[in-house]
């Protein structure tokens, strides 16, 4: 989906959609501007894993997590480049669910479409023009 130009154009008008402060387009599930977030926090927590495991595995040369996870300390220019790096990308998974917090309140308070009480209790609402599919889907 990510290889379709309406996808782009989804994550952007959502982009801007939150930068007018109005109400938009509300949307069944998950906008592109999620799903692209979504992505980018799923790259974060395995790059954390792997640079994790390879800082852990300088406690133990040849074991296990060196053998499995060890490349990326050449690869990164040393330990302790991979320990800035795996220290960077810690703070960007805490400023991203602080950002996750705030729009979610934010979607809660402007939109009013029930998205987060339909995780609580189910009912979603929609208005007149809403649309109930995205067209980056299909």
């Amino acid at each position: 989906m990510f290889w379709k130009k309406s996808w782009y154009k989804a994550v952007f008008g959502q982009a801007q959609a939150y930068l007018k402060l109005d109400r938009g387009q509300i949307h069944m599930g998950h906008n592109a501007l999620a799903g692209f977030s979504y992505l980018g926090f799923l790259l974060m927590c395995g790059f954390e894993g792997v640079t994790g495991f390879a800082l852990y595995g300088e406690s133990n040369p040849g074991g296990f997590w060196d053998h499995v996870c060890g490349w990326t300390l050449p690869l990164m220019g040393g330990s302790f480049r991979v320990h800035m790096w795996h220290h960077m990308f810690a703070w960007l998974m805490i400023v991203f669910v602080l950002f996750h917090v705030y729009i979610v309140l934010y979607d809660v308070f402007l939109y009013r479409d029930g998205l987060i009480d339909s995780i609580i209790a189910g009912p979603k609402w929609y208005e007149e023009g809403d649309h109930d599919a995205d067209t980056w889907i299909s």
